[in-house]
């Protein structure tokens, strides 16, 4: 028997129908999968340090903001002058591997070593205002500005014509939606273009309509450019606290630190600004001790191993035993809050020399790991330099695990140090690697 063939008119007709119906049905499957896609949404999330002294005066420096699913440098990010980040009234939320320690409210923004930083206050606690003492604010039907993380004025908002808003006189004292809206007297007026060591008050920028506005708070007292002086000198590794170990303290113990910092040290903190960000929760995993010990042990001999592959070609210097390791600093975490452990080990390591004899030469080392579902421990990064090769190969530090996403889940940001300065690093934890998510483009000077 031979096969059916379509001839004649109605073999072409059906043929069309069934044409036109794959039509249709890949046009409704186009649809169902565009309504099936998130919606992008312009809310921002910004990620910065906050640097506490032992007296209680802070500083913010700027790291990175989410805009969509991209970071940018938060330093740079719409500085005419000041950067966004930094806009007077921006309150931050300062974390500690995601539990909330405190708030943080920007009225200044300065230029320390030519690097913004933010001046403000620091109220520790950790705690939002109710929100039944606050009244709530709805932003203009039209208004599509990017908007993170705000503070609910306590009165009513003002109009957002500048001719409505009488300025305040020396002798009395703004109303807290006056002030607001009304920029705080500087003590030099506020230039179109920044300069070294410069301030920028919130008058520059107030005018320009096309301006993200940030998460906003209360006014707070301003800083004098003075209150910088707890920090100006503050270097990596040396004086500052590393807020992802858990026995860190506001005293300044840094047991991450490859120097031990001395009490009333300056103790840095993660900071996020974000109005639709989702709550943050802590990272710390508790282990029995059992446990931890067994992953410490792993993880230091990843250490050592991966110093003797990095010291294996520069053979005038040798590593010390495993037993040497010095400075070192343990976590562990839950990023993915899936109870699955996520191990971070730095230290330092001395070379090999003869008893009793010194040297100021050491190697530097990160490990990553992770505990998968069967116990076993997974390597995901391995990070060594030495004091001779800081200008080839950057050292890792760990501050902290921070939610920069807002996905819900953690990721690491790093202090990476070379001979030059330092900038900053924030990797993604996945399941076979750290994959980075933003690379500082800039560096501080040491």
């Amino acid at each position: 028997m031979s096969p059916k063939r379509l001839n004649g008119s109605g073999g072409r007709t059906r043929l069309a129908a069934a044409i036109g119906s794959l039509i249709l049905m890949s046009a409704a499957l186009v649809v169902a999968q565009q309504r099936s896609k998130p919606v992008a949404t312009s809310s921002m999330r910004a990620l910065a340090l906050l640097e506490v002294a032992a007296d209680g005066r802070a500083r913010l420096v700027p790291i990175a903001l989410k805009v969509g699913d991209k970071f940018y440098d938060a330093s740079l990010y719409r500085a005419s002058p000041r950067p966004l980040a930094l806009d007077s009234g921006v309150v931050y939320q300062a974390e500690r591997a995601g539990n909330p320690v405190g708030l943080f409210t920007v009225t200044q923004a300065q230029k320390a070593k030519d690097v913004w930083v933010g001046l403000g206050q620091w109220r520790p606690g950790g705690a939002e205002e109710p929100e039944k003492k606050v009244a709530e604010v709805r932003a203009p039907a039209k208004d599509e500005r990017p908007v993170l993380k705000r503070h609910q004025p306590a009165a009513s908002q003002p109009s957002p014509s500048p001719t409505a808003t009488p300025a305040p006189t020396a002798t009395t004292t703004p109303s807290p939606a006056a002030a607001a809206a009304t920029p705080a007297p500087s003590p030099t007026p506020t230039a179109s273009k920044p300069a070294p060591s410069s301030s920028a008050g919130p008058s520059s920028v107030d005018q320009d309509p096309s301006r993200p506005i940030l998460r906003r708070g209360k006014p707070a007292a301003r800083q004098d450019t003075d209150e910088l002086a707890p920090f100006i000198e503050a270097k990596p590794g040396a004086s500052h606290s590393t807020p992802g170990a858990a026995s860190a303290t506001a005293a300044g113990s840094t047991p991450g630190s490859a120097t031990a910092v001395p009490a009333g040290a300056v103790e840095v903190l993660t900071a996020i600004s974000d109005a639709a960000g989702p709550k943050p929760h802590p990272f710390v995993m508790e282990l029995r001790s059992e446990e931890r010990d067994k992953y410490e042990r792993s993880l230091r001999q990843m250490a050592f191993d991966a110093i003797v592959k990095f010291a294996a070609s520069r053979p005038a210097n040798k590593p010390a035993s495993v037993d040497r390791i010095e400075d070192s600093h343990f976590a562990v975490y839950d990023v993915h809050d899936n109870n699955e452990p996520d191990l971070v080990f730095t230290a330092a390591l001395p070379e090999r020399l003869p008893p009793g004899a010194t040297s100021a030469f050491r190697y530097f080392v990160t490990v990553v790991a992770r505990v998968d579902m069967y116990s076993e421990t997974r390597q995901l990064l391995a990070s060594v330099t030495d004091t001779g090769h800081l200008d080839a190969y950057a050292r890792l530090e760990l501050i902290d695990v921070v939610d920069a996403e807002g996905s819900g889940s953690g990721q690491m940001l790093f202090r990476r140090i070379n001979d030059d300065g330092y900038d900053y690093v924030l990797y993604r934890v996945g399941s076979d690697k750290l994959w980075p998510l933003f690379e500082g483009a800039g560096s501080e000077t040491k």
